[in-house]
């Protein structure tokens, strides 16, 4: 019984160091792998931060783009009502004018 207890106690063994053997195989796999997307997303952060100034320039001029489109709508607005005062002013002349041709 002590041979047959040394036999199987081996056969664990193997089979467990076999086992072993395959997880570590294994993580050395996802180590490899976790290494290349450290990587990757260094790249990407560093891509990111070279990214970032053009992104501000983009904001800056479209703050820029629409403070000029306000002000150009305020001048729009004023030419407006310049306009229509004119308009208005027209239209009582040429009342007037009409009240003293249709008067004669």
């Amino acid at each position: 019984m002590g041979i047959q207890a040394v036999k199987s106690g081996g056969e664990q063994l193997y089979i467990g160091s076999e086992r072993l053997t395959s997880g570590a195989n294994q993580l050395n796999v996802g180590a490899t792998q976790l290494n290349t997307g450290a990587g990757q997303l260094a790249a990407g952060i560093n891509q990111l931060g070279t990214q970032v100034p053009t992104l501000m320039a983009g904001i800056q001029a479209a703050t820029t783009g629409t403070n000029q489109l306000a002000t150009g709508d305020d001048t729009f607005n004023a030419g407006l009502s310049t306009a229509n005062a004119g308009v208005t002013k027209l239209n009582k002349a040429l009342q007037a004018r009409s009240k003293r041709v249709t008067a004669n």
